[in-house]
């Protein structure tokens, strides 16, 4: 820092346009233009010559030149007629048991009155709906003080987070993703912006706050911590979604070659326990854990495993009955996620020449009709059939009336 031996005089000068407010001017030997190579500091954080709406308090000035040379003034600012208050706020909670409220306590100034946006002019507020509130204090000289609030009652929000930890290659690959059965729930992972969107990436590693948000303005977080450990990216899906009753491989297209994995799962029998990629039987919806290593990096991840239950129903039309090619019975084939089949298959004449009742759809490869009736062969021509087929898990009956052609 250079010092001069005589140094400008520096001072703050204030002026009050009103018994609410008080301006500042900084000078410079007097006078009220500040030359070019000087930055301007003021203890408030602004940096013009003047300033306006000042409080009660210190107030500091700072002129700084290219040279660091710093010269400064100090004031104190005290009686103007600025309002003084504390604000507290309660949220409730999200089923209305415990209200949200708002108490306002004027500090200085028992003549000051209140009136909020909603149309209130109660300094307490013991019970607030959800929302965003400004209200404005005003005293009997005309001062007012503006300030607001969001009102956001807290609850338990059905969910949960799931976290990645950041790679040991990179800090700010972290991620996490959330689960909930509530499709009308936000998210957000700095308080303030919220998102339909489950899954975050590119988060930097250390603590981190999950908000949940439902349509009712309440409430909920979770905290969480990103690490960085010698963890690598495993490439793999956390939600894998299969076919009910079909097979499902898991890892179809594994990640480098010098990777040894360690699969295990309380709810499906893995094909493989230390294979890339093992495969399972999607009988039910659970999880698969799995570690990864290369000998220097490692890490576990959970997978869930989700069914999705698809309509998709075969139907033939046409068979031969002395096919030799395979086509050689007629009836109608559901998807594995099926449990049970009726069929009736009738003539021109509308007679039954086939029917099954309550077949398990695993038996539907080893029957059908094999286009005879009463141990005769039936005619060549066109077949009408009717057929039920029923899934359990989610009570779905599906009717089904056609046609088919037999040649023979």
């Amino acid at each position: 820092m250079i010092v001069l031996n005589d140094p400008p005089e520096i001072s703050i000068a204030l002026d009050s346009p009103s018994d609410c407010s008080v301006s500042a001017q900084v000078t410079f030997n007097g006078s009220a233009s500040i030359p070019e190579q000087f930055d301007v500091e003021w203890s408030t954080g602004e940096r013009s010559p003047r300033i306006e709406n000042v409080q009660n308090g210190e107030l500091v000035v700072m002129l700084v030149d290219e040279h660091s040379c710093l010269y400064s003034d100090t004031t104190l600012i005290e009686n103007m007629s600025t309002l003084s208050y504390q604000l507290d706020t309660m949220s409730g909670s999200c089923s209305g048991d415990i209200p949200s409220s708002a108490n306002i306590f004027v500090i200085n100034d028992p003549s000051a009155t209140v009136l909020w946006n909603d149309g209130s002019t109660e300094l307490s507020r013991p019970e607030l709906e959800p929302g965003h509130y400004q209200f404005t204090l005003t005293n009997d000289l005309g001062c007012s003080q503006i300030d607001s609030l969001t009102v956001s009652p807290i609850g338990n929000l059905d969910f949960d987070v799931s976290v990645t930890n950041a790679n040991c290659n990179t800090q700010t690959s972290g991620s996490l993703e959330i689960f909930t059965d509530d499709p009308d729930l936000l998210f957000s992972i700095d308080g303030v912006s919220f998102t339909d969107q489950r899954t975050f990436e590119s988060l930097d590693t250390g603590p981190l706050t999950v908000y949940v948000q439902n349509q009712q303005a309440c409430l909920d977080s979770m905290a969480i911590n990103i690490q960085h450990d010698d963890t690598f990216d495993s490439g793999l899906s956390t939600t894998i979604t299969g076919q009910l009753n079909q097979a499902l491989v898991i890892n179809p297209e594994p990640i480098q070659e010098d990777i040894r994995w360690t699969w295990s799962s309380e709810d499906f029998e893995l094909s493989c326990n230390d294979c890339p990629s093992p495969s399972l039987l999607v009988d039910k919806e659970g999880t698969v854990l799995v570690d990864l290593t290369n000998g220097i990096c490692s890490t576990q991840e959970i997978i869930r495993i989700r069914i999705s239950l698809g309509d998709e129903i075969y139907i033939p039309n046409v068979f031969h009955p002395n096919s030799t090619s395979g086509n050689d019975k007629f009836l109608v084939y559901p998807n594995a996620s099926f449990d049970e089949l009726d069929i009736s298959i009738y003539d021109r004449w509308g007679n039954a020449v086939y029917n099954l009742n309550n077949i398990p759809v695993e038996d539907v490869s080893e029957l059908g009709w094999d286009g005879t009736f009463n141990g005769n062969e039936s005619m060549t021509g066109v077949y009408v059939f009717k057929a039920k087929v029923r899934r359990f898990v989610d009570n779905t009956e599906i009717e089904i009336l056609g046609d088919f052609m037999l040649l023979r």
